[in-house]
Formats: structure tokens, sequence, C-alpha cells
């Protein structure tokens, strides 16, 4: 049927399923991100319902999630170029084991950072709440600490504690 040096996935054939190949996988991937994004709203407004928050403190915990996405936008982008950093370095060649664990550790403590600044908001919005009101953070807030921990787990490897 083909030669020995023909193959079926030559040619246009190659061309169209390597296309639906890419074409599946972009939109499962796409659509995947969306579920997470939607799981992550819907889970964190049954907590706000199930905490009754007043107006006040609405108001309040909105105007520190605002803060939080602008300090989270700077941490982000720290860490970005961080990265880059550490690929100019790798692509420049001939670097020192100093010079390369100073970058690694230098995208680890941004990462350290990212992660302080995500557990102070946390604690911004828990001490605004009332003692009931933290019962039930308590009882519905499990996921923020199992992301604690997976973060914990594979970030914290190189940070020096004072």
């Amino acid at each position: 049927m083909f030669s020995k040096t023909e193959s079926r996935f030559t040619g246009k054939n190659g061309i169209l399923m390597f296309l639906t190949a890419l074409f599946v996988f972009v939109f499962i991937g796409f659509g995947f991100g969306q579920k997470q994004d939607h799981d992550r709203i819907q889970m964190r407004d049954n907590i706000i319902k199930k905490l009754n928050l007043s107006d006040e403190q609405q108001t309040n915990i909105g105007q520190m999630r605002l803060q939080n996405q602008k300090e989270m936008v700077d941490l982000k982008a720290d860490l970005q170029k961080k990265k880059i950093e550490l690929k100019e370095l790798l692509q420049n060649g001939n670097y020192s084991r100093a010079e390369y664990m100073t970058k690694t550790d230098a995208i680890i403590s941004a990462k350290n950072n990212i992660e302080i600044a995500r557990t102070e908001h946390q604690m911004d919005i828990y001490e605004t709440l009332d003692a009931d009101q933290q019962k039930t953070w308590n009882k519905n807030s499990f996921s923020f600490q199992g992301k604690k921990d997976k973060f914990c787990r594979k970030e914290y490897r190189r940070i020096e504690h004072d």
C-alpha cells in the first residue's frame, strides 16, 4: 500500500491531521481553563453567600481585592522579569554556579513574594469578619490551604530564613 519511504502522514493528510490535532488540543485546553475560572468564581460566590457579609464588609473586601489584584500584577511582572533574566544568562553561556544560583534564588524569592501577598490578602479578609463569619470561613475555605500547601512543597526549596 505505502512504500517504505512514504507514510500516510505526509503531504496533505499529514497537514490535515496536524491541524485537527492542534484544533482539538487548543479548544480542550481553552474549555478546561474556563471551567477552572468558573469553578473558582462559583466557590468564591458560595463562600460570600454563606458568610452573610454586611454592605460595609462587602465594600471593604471589594477594595482589598482590587488593591491585591494591582499588587499581584506587579509581583507577577517581577517574576516574569526574573525568569527572563535567567534565560538571558543561560543564552549568553559561560556562567558560573554562583550566577546561576543567584538567578534561581531570585525566581524563588519572587514566587515567595506572590504567596506572601496572597496569604496577607486572605488574612486581611479574615480579620474583617466577625467570630461567626470566621467559623464559616474556616469550614469552607479548605481549598485555600490546599493551594498554599502545594505551593510550599514545590517552591520553597532554596529560601533562606532569617
